[in-house]
């Protein structure tokens, strides 16, 4: 996700005014400079959603920074996860790009999924090991 930061100006500006709808130009969503998320929706509750997301995904970027540059992906892989996530944990039966099936793991016994220090089973309910 592409998310554009508008330019620093002092808040209640027309200069603000101005450097947020250029942000937002064919976007529903900005980050103004120094100042934090403008998002779009039909209603409230989408707005408030999408201010939501493009908060955690700012707070994700900020994490992985702690571990050096992350890894961007690029347009093509973008392309294919986007594509993918519109099935996600719906069920759907395996493909031949996704032997796993819609749970992303090949659900033999002992199977785990590690992030960071925390390790967790797939073939097993309860907490994460650490």
């Amino acid at each position: 996700m592409d998310i554009r930061c508008a330019p620093y100006a002092t808040y209640g500006t027309q200069a603000l005014s101005d450097a947020a709808l250029i942000a937002l130009d064919s976007r529903r969503a900005c980050l103004l400079g120094n100042h934090g998320v403008i998002a779009l929706g039909q209603h409230l509750s989408a707005a408030l959603g999408l201010a939501g997301e493009v908060e955690n995904l700012a707070q994700q970027y900020l994490l992985s920074l702690l571990g050096g540059t992350p890894r961007l992906l690029d347009a093509a892989e973008m392309l294919h996860v986007v594509e993918k996530f519109k099935n996600y944990g719906q069920g759907r039966p395996s493909s031949p790009d996704d032997p796993g099936g819609h749970d992303g793991h090949d659900g033999q016994p002992g199977a785990e999924l590690r992030f960071g220090g925390v390790t967790r089973r797939l073939d097993t309910p309860g907490p994460p090991d650490r």
